[in-house]
C-alpha cells in the first residue's frame, strides 16, 4: 500500500478546538468519525499551501497556517496515511460550510477525548493536547 500524505488544521478559537465529523460515506475506517479538517497534499504543494486550499474547499474559510504541530503515520485497512497537523488561525467567526462533513463542534481540549475520532486524528490530539 502506498502512503498518502495528508494535512489537517488544528483551529482554536476562544479556547475551543474545531472538530469535524465526516459524512458516513467513503472509507469505512473514517466514515462517521470525528477528525481535524483537511485533506491530501497535491503534487508540488507545501503542507502550508495544501491546508489553505483544503480548508477553502471543505469549509469555505480562509485560514492562516502558522506552524506544524505533529505528524503521525497510521495504517488503516484500506490505506496508509501520513497526517501532518498544522496550527491555523481563521479570519472571521463565520460558521463553516459543510461539504465533506455532517457535523462540527467547538470543544475545550479536555472534552476532545469524548468524541469518536478517526484513529490517526486521535493519535494527533493525544500528542498535541496531552503532551
Amino acid at each position: 500500500m502506498d502512503c498518502i500524505d495528508v494535512v489537517c488544521a488544528v483551529i482554536v478559537r476562544q479556547g475551543k478546538v474545531l472538530c469535524m465529523r465526516r459524512k458516513n460515506r467513503g472509507w469505512a475506517s473514517t466514515a462517521g468519525l470525528f477528525e481535524f479538517p483537511g485533506g491530501k497534499i497535491e503534487a508540488g504543494e507545501s503542507p502550508f499551501e495544501a491546508i489553505a486550499r483544503e480548508i477553502r474547499e471543505e469549509l469555505e474559510w480562509e485560514v492562516m497556517p502558522r506552524e506544524i504541530l505533529a505528524t503521525v503515520t497510521h495504517e488503516y485497512p484500506e490505506f496508509i496515511i501520513r497526517l501532518t497537523a498544522l496550527r491555523c488561525d481563521i479570519s472571521d467567526d463565520a460558521a463553516p460550510v459543510l461539504h465533506d462533513h455532517d457535523d462540527y463542534r467547538w470543544l475545550a481540549p479536555a472534552e476532545l477525548p469524548t468524541l469518536n475520532w478517526a484513529a490517526a486524528d486521535r493519535r494527533l490530539l493525544e500528542m498535541i493536547f496531552t503532551g
